[in-house]
């Protein structure tokens, strides 16, 4: 998944991983091990960084709020990482 996104050269391969991985990128961050919670830290700083420079790019804003409604969801992930990402919008 790491390298998938991070390897994207144009645009819409970018928005394509994004809309394809982030959600389940962000589920990874209840992990229980920290090297795992560390990459996927490491990455969404890497997808910060892009989503910065390019403003045409979208975010999987349905799978998003999705994940965020779920009460199955971590509260690590809901709330620390789902609503910065939302608001951002």
């Amino acid at each position: 998944m790491f390298l998938r996104i991070v390897s994207t050269e144009t645009d819409d391969a970018f928005q394509a991983s994004l809309h394809k991985f982030l959600a389940p990128l962000l589920l990874k961050l209840a992990s229980q091990h920290e090297v795992v919670r560390k990459k996927v830290m490491e990455l969404l700083v890497h997808i910060n960084k892009r989503l910065k420079s390019r403003p045409s790019v979208t975010l999987p804003i349905d799978h998003l709020m999705s994940q965020y409604k779920d009460p199955s969801n971590s509260s690590m992930v809901t709330v620390s990482n789902l609503i910065p990402l939302i608001a951002w919008l």
